[in-house]
Order: structure tokens, then sequence, then C-alpha cells
């Protein structure tokens, strides 16, 4: 059974909006979105505020972590800026009918995703999944989702074919979806430290026929991989990144997402892999590296 939920906001400028929004993900938000004149929740003429979806329970830690870095970033004191914040109760229930009311079908390169009320008219060549939004992270909405979906078409289109993927993070378990339905001949393992996400993926793939294909759980028991997709955040990152360099394989590749921009040179410098690529989109920054076919 999923927890309840905390909704967490902040009045912020336009300018404001999505630096305050990257860092409520950053601080471990389940889910995101601005308010204003024009949304479904409508704010006042002349205000925005961003919205944190985080689990009931967890909301000192959150403020703990969020409100000295976003202080430091806009410019204000912390007493006062935390002054501003409002938390409200909200049930599944209430969560479950605003998705009904805003979440829609998306497209990132050849993959579709839709809710279960949706129906969709796929294109050739299409891959479609089915993916109710509940509080665990990874509908294909935010950035970093989208930019490891776009980065795993990348790796595929180049003739990378990988044949063992973890997926550290796995949070609806899409980008192990994703990957399934690229590489064929692979085995994935889908990891969560999130018991809730844990269930929420293993019903999602379970939904999509892929659980044959996709081990979903807690933890994972060490084994040698060629492709690592990592969408966390950067503390974690760092944390596991030895983890997953002394088990990937020489030519293997690592997909990091999650990171912010002024985060992305200490991540480069301190994995120390040859990078493939690094793109970015706003505030968020992707990097794959690659591990030499020669060792490293």
């Amino acid at each position: 059974m999923l927890n309840e939920w905390v909704e967490v906001s902040l009045p912020v400028t336009t300018e404001q909006e999505d630096e305050v929004a990257a860092l409520f993900v950053w601080a471990g938000a389940m889910g995101v979105e601005v308010r204003d004149t024009t949304t479904l929740f409508a704010e006042d003429r002349g205000t925005t505020r961003v919205v944190a979806y985080i689990e009931q329970g967890t909301e000192k830690a959150f403020m703990d972590l969020l409100n000295p870095v976003l202080a430091a970033s806009l410019d204000q004191p912390e007493e006062e800026l935390a002054e501003r914040f409002r938390m409200l109760p909200i049930t599944r229930q209430e969560w479950n009918e605003f998705w009904k009311k805003t979440f829609d079908v998306q497209r990132i390169g050849h993959f579709v995703i839709r809710p279960s009320w949706k129906e969709v008219v796929p294109e050739p060549g299409d891959t479609v999944f089915v993916i109710d939004p509940g509080m665990a992270f990874g509908t294909g909405l935010h950035a970093t989702t989208r930019l490891v979906m776009e980065a795993i078409e990348q790796l595929h289109a180049s003739g990378f074919r990988p044949t063992r993927i973890l997926d550290m993070g796995a949070g609806t378990g899409i980008l192990s979806m994703a990957a399934a339905s690229l590489f064929p001949e692979a085995r994935i393992w889908a990891v969560d430290n999130d018991p809730d996400a844990v269930e929420t993926a293993a019903e999602v793939i379970a939904n999509n026929g892929l659980s044959d294909r996709i081990q979903v759980g807690l933890s994972w028991s060490e084994a040698p991989v060629d492709l690592v997709l990592a969408n966390i955040q950067r503390d974690v990152l760092l944390e596991l990144n030895p983890l997953f360099q002394r088990n990937l394989d020489p030519g293997g590749r690592m997909v990091f997402s999650g990171i912010l921009n002024d985060q992305i040179d200490e991540i480069r410098e301190k994995t120390n892999l040859p990078v493939v690529r690094n793109w970015h989109e706003g505030e968020w920054e992707l990097v794959v590296f690659e591990k030499p076919a020669t060792g490293g």
C-alpha cells in the first residue's frame, strides 16, 4: 500500500521557478509541478507557485536538506524562506484524481507513454508503455527521465548491444522497460531503495508484459554488467560510483542523470572515465561514460 503524501509549495517569481523546481527534485521530491494562472490549480494573477510531493513523515528531512541550499541559491535568509513554505496533506485518492485530470500521452523518441484511461494509435516503430502515475518517480514527464530514454535510443542507434543492464533508482521501471524493448537479449535488474517504488515498478512491468525480462528488487547482488542507468541525485551517484565501476565490464557504459548544471564537472572529475556524450535540458545534465576495453 502506498503511503499518504504531503504537498510542499513555495511562491516564487517566474524567473525562479525552474531553479526552485530543480532543487525540489534534488532534495528528494517524488513529483513536482509549477502552478500559475494558466494551470488546473490556478494561482492569483502574477503569482507562480512551485509544488513538491513528498512522502508523509519525511517533511523534516526534506526541509533540512532543501532550505539551506535554496536560501543560498535565492540569496535569502533561511528563516525568512522557511516561513514562506506551505505544507498540506494529500491522500492517494486526491493524488490519483489530480493526475487523471493532468497526465496526458507522452512521446519520447519512439517511446509512447500513456495512462490506462487514454487510448493512442501508435505510429510505425512506436513502443507503447502503459503507466498510471503514482508517487514513484519516472513517468517520462521529468527532464531527467527523458534524457535517459533518449540516451538509450542513441546507444542502440550507435550499435551498442548490452546483455546485462542495471537500472539503479528504477522508480516506475520505465527506463528498464525502454532498455528491454531495445535490447531484447539483455538481462535487466531494476533496483530502488523505496519499497513503494519497487511495488509500483513490479506492477507496471507486469502490466506491460516484461516481468520475465526484468528483475525488480530493493537491492542488487553485485554482478558484472555492461550498462548502468542511474537517474539519481548527485550524492547517491558519487556514493555508488565505485560500485558501478567495480562491476562494469570493459567496454561497458554508464548513463548518469539527475545532475544539476553546477554538479556535472564534479561528476565527470570523480568518475574519471572517458565521456561518450554529455547532454543537458534546462538545469539538468546527462553524461555517458565508457570503461575502456583495455581496462581502467
